[in-house]
């Protein structure tokens, strides 16, 4: 398995959104704001919460509370990074 690197995390959360709202990986930033800019609830982020463990990528499991608090996109990878080292 290829080391995991935080340029990888990014990429797989950005293939997210970009299948999720069917955008090119482009139009998404580390700092694009969840809520303000992409409406996300944090009933929606314990989706993508479960979405995540579901995928058991690199073994990355995140908890509802801690994917709740994240403001943007870079939170989001940040988060995953953490638990997938």
């Amino acid at each position: 398995m290829a080391k995991l690197t935080r340029p990888t995390v990014a990429q797989f959360v950005f293939g997210y959104f970009s299948d999720h709202f069917h955008m090119p990986q482009s139009y998404f930033k580390e700092d694009t704001n969840l809520r303000d800019d992409l409406l996300y609830t944090n009933e929606s982020l314990v989706e993508l919460g479960k979405w995540i463990n579901w995928s058991n990528w690199h073994s990355a499991y995140v908890m509802p509370s801690e994917i709740a608090k994240c403001e943007t996109i870079g939170d989001i990878i940040d988060l995953i990074w953490k638990k997938a080292k």
